[in-house]
């Protein structure tokens, strides 16, 4: 019998799963436009520049026209007036870069088998579905190979069902994966999995290719840059150790050196973007909302009715406790992640629109999935070391936060849960019904509030 064949198993099902629920969810929709909103914007800048040759956006007839035949937005809230008449894309071109095969590939399938070569008829729109499913894959596979560095097979195992199934990641992946949480939760599992592999070896090629994902997920999104955290406190647990951590900096300075001169070089076509279109080298936000760093939305972000993820994602809880047994157990892991974790959630909950317009739960929070999979993972190897009692709790409980992932998730779906405006009456009105009424409806709120 081959070694770990369980989680292979596991993780070839769900990620099969996910696959099915992606192509019915999708198979669904009458136009089967799905480049639409946010992902319109990340994806504006492949079109643009390789079918249109317009990256300034200055010639509106085919902009235009794509709007009219795809629909993919009441407005284009996606660009902004930038001088010189040229329109400046709001999103950074990190995820244009992960759905670049797909459109390339699209893009010649269309000229040979005779539809529109422009950007956004139906192999352009699949391939980005197709492209979203293989970053679904490589995150489960990686994620596995990621637990079974500290756990066993069986609960390797068990930890990728929970993960899937227990959190929003089944929405977020299976039934709205073109959007950059996705990509991300892929990347992020490459970046723990790279800044194991340079602190076991020291070799330079590790460290090179953490910084180009480190770089490339920072161009999906700017807020990525957290996850530097991860490899600059991993390993520490305590003073000596902090001491060899920074005589390891200081004596790899010119692999550090290196690397900086990498994600410099990731970034530069951004900059290059950004001074050509606007006149300055650095914007990495051109949105209406902004960050209160000084006023977050941390308790609202967390446990509102409206979006909470504790109340949505109410499994993280057991995550989170999860970190106390990482510091019990493996300190050298406890400082990079349970920093990360903190931050993260400072950064992610310091946006305006904390509750990320229509997602399900905070939709932010996928891409940290891996690190709350090797606590939830802690948590569950303490547990089960326990009394036959409290083994039998605790697994009855993660049965009963699977199911109501699985129901809710099914309610968003299914338009029971609203997208943006949840409130407590509404959410215990409806809580486990698979039906509303309109008298149910008027609980909802009339208007979209900051908090």
């Amino acid at each position: 019998m081959k070694k770990n064949i369980l989680s292979f198993f596991i993780a070839c099902s769900l990620f099969l799963g996910v696959t099915f629920c992606t192509l019915k969810y999708r198979l669904a929709e009458p136009t089967h436009h799905f480049i639409t909103w946010d992902v319109f914007g990340y994806y504006l800048y492949l079109p643009s520049a390789f079918i249109y040759h317009d990256p300034g956006f200055q010639d509106t007839v085919w902009l235009n026209k794509v709007c009219q035949n795809y629909k993919p937005c009441p407005t284009i809230y996606q660009l902004v007036v930038a001088p010189k008449h040229k329109k400046l894309n709001i999103y950074t071109m990190g995820i244009a870069g992960c759905y670049a095969p797909g459109f390339f590939i699209a893009h010649l399938y269309a000229k040979m088998c005779g539809y529109p070569p422009d950007g956004f008829s139906a192999p352009y729109q699949w391939a980005l579905i197709f492209t979203s499913l293989f970053f679904t894959g490589l995150g489960i596979f990686l994620l596995r190979h990621i637990l079974l560095l500290f756990f066993s097979d069986k609960l390797c195992a068990a930890i990728l069902i929970l993960i899937v199934l227990g959190t929003n990641f089944l929405f977020h992946a299976g039934l709205d994966g073109t959007m950059p949480h996705n990509f991300l939760f892929s990347l992020n599992c490459l970046i723990i999995l790279l800044t194991i592999k340079w602190h076991e070896t020291l070799l330079p090629k590790y460290v090179f290719l953490l910084a180009t994902v480190l770089a490339f997920a920072a161009l999906c999104r700017p807020t990525e840059l957290v996850w530097i955290l991860v490899p600059l406190f991993y390993g520490i647990k305590g003073k000596n150790s902090l001491i060899e951590k920074i005589k390891l900096i200081v004596g790899k300075r010119k692999q550090l050196f290196l690397s900086g001169l990498i994600m410099l070089l990731i970034f530069m076509p951004q900059f290059i973007y950004w001074k050509w279109a606007a006149g300055y080298w650095r914007e990495f936000n051109n949105h209406t909302e902004r960050f209160s760093f000084f006023s977050p939305y941390t308790i609202d972000f967390l446990f509102s009715y409206k979006k909470g993820w504790l109340i949505y994602t109410p499994l993280m809880i057991l995550s989170i406790l999860g970190f106390i047994y990482i510091f019990q157990n493996r300190r050298y892991l406890f400082l990079a992640l349970f920093l990360f974790f903190l931050i993260n959630l400072y950064v992610v909950s310091s946006w305006d629109c904390w509750w990320y317009a229509a997602s399900f739960s905070q939709r932010p929070m996928v891409e940290s999935l891996p690190i709350m999979a090797i606590a939830l993972g802690h948590f569950l190897e303490a547990s089960w070391l326990k009394g036959i009692l409290f083994k039998i709790t605790v697994t009855t409980c993660l049965i009963c936060l699977l199911f109501l992932n699985l129901f809710q998730t099914w309610q968003y779906s299914n338009g029971i849960i609203d997208s943006e405006r949840m409130n407590k009456a509404y959410y215990w009105k409806t809580f486990l019904r698979t039906s509303v009424s309109e008298e149910d409806k008027k609980l909802i709120e009339s208007e979209i509030h900051l908090k």
